[in-house]
């Protein structure tokens, strides 16, 4: 599979694209990202089971995490309903929320 991306090699490259006043976007979307996971599971079903598991562990690893410094919640907090490992994060979320 060969994807181009259109997008330039290197730090002088980059600079040159920046200073004409374009982005550094993709240009690949949703529809290309599953169609590639079409592919790799009709392909070469041992690398996509590895990445699907790769995939839900990252999901799971996430919701374990404090929402608003990130760091790892003890495993006595691992509640569904604790999103902060503790009172200043949750009232520092708030404060950012009320500000916004």
């Amino acid at each position: 599979m060969k994807l181009n991306t259109n997008l330039p090699s290197g730090w002088k490259a980059i600079n040159k694209h920046l200073s004409e006043g374009r982005t550094l976007t993709r240009n690949v979307g949703d529809e290309a990202d599953l169609a590639f996971m079409r592919e790799l599971e009709r392909e070469d079903p041992q690398r996509y089971h590895r990445l699907m598991r790769n995939i839900l562990a990252r999901r799971r690893a996430d919701k374990d995490n404090c929402q608003q410094c990130g760091l790892a919640l003890p495993f006595k907090d691992r509640r569904s309903d604790t999103k902060y490992c503790d009172d200043a994060c949750k009232k520092a979320a708030w404060r950012s929320r009320k500000a916004a």
